[in-house]
């Protein structure tokens, strides 16, 4: 490890294993992992010579002291960052971290294509009831589950019936999935 070498750790998780291949392709930086079990004789070390630490965003999935505090701070005189896998940061007291001269980042939007598709299908299900369809259908699989926006004209869809599907769908998700 060369002189200038960063010391990076996390707790349980990465949010993708490509971040472990991008910094074991860097010869000035150690990662180390930490299980939320891990013995305070094997984190301790880690944490005191750190520069950085990639933390989960959601605060049930640390041990508590594993969350970033005034106390935790303390035991890590050697952090310059705390960055978080996601948009938020619960188990971060950023005032604490601000007092302390330790950066706080997180990286929000880095999945905001997933939770577009999510809110739209999330959107498609309340508006057509398709849980209380399936519902009814599971438990009486003769009886018609009906929506009032529903227009049936056979019980099979057909190739044309699909492909009316396809362009009447179509500028409906490109409104959508344009914001």
């Amino acid at each position: 490890m060369s002189v200038n070498s960063k010391r990076v750790f996390y707790v349980k998780y990465l949010a993708n294993p490509i971040y472990i291949d991008i910094l074991k392709a860097r010869p000035d930086v150690r990662l180390d992992r930490i299980e939320n079990e891990s013995p305070e004789d094997y984190f301790a070390p880690i944490i005191e010579a750190a520069h950085v630490y990639q933390i989960g965003a959601a605060r049930d999935e640390l041990a508590p002291h594993f969350h970033v505090d005034a106390a935790f701070l303390k035991r890590a005189p050697n952090l310059l960052l705390v960055s978080s896998n996601g948009a938020g940061f619960d188990p971060v007291d950023v005032e604490a971290c601000t007092d302390a001269g330790v950066l706080v980042v997180n990286q929000s939007g880095g999945n905001a294509h997933s939770v577009a598709e999510h809110a739209l299908a999330m959107m498609l299900t309340l508006s057509k009831r398709i849980i209380q369809s399936d519902r009814k259908l599971r438990r009486s699989p003769t009886s018609t589950a009906t929506n009032s926006s529903a227009t049936r004209s056979s019980t099979r869809p057909s190739a044309s019936s699909a492909s009316a599907m396809s362009v009447a769908a179509s500028p409906r998700c490109a409104r959508a999935c344009s914001a």
